[in-house]
């Protein structure tokens, strides 16, 4: 049983530093959008 625990332990550990990494990289933009939206440029190479 303990030796379960343990590599439960690190999976979890693992699981939970991956997740620490990618929160700042892509669930915080997604969940406020108002922060990271684009301004719309124009086409420089547009014919008229």
């Amino acid at each position: 049983m303990g030796r379960r625990l343990g590599a439960m332990m690190i999976f979890g550990g693992f699981a939970a530093a991956v997740g620490a990494a990618l929160y700042p990289i892509y669930y915080h933009p997604m969940a406020h959008i108002q922060q990271y939206s684009l301004k719309v440029w124009s086409d420089p190479f547009s014919r008229k």
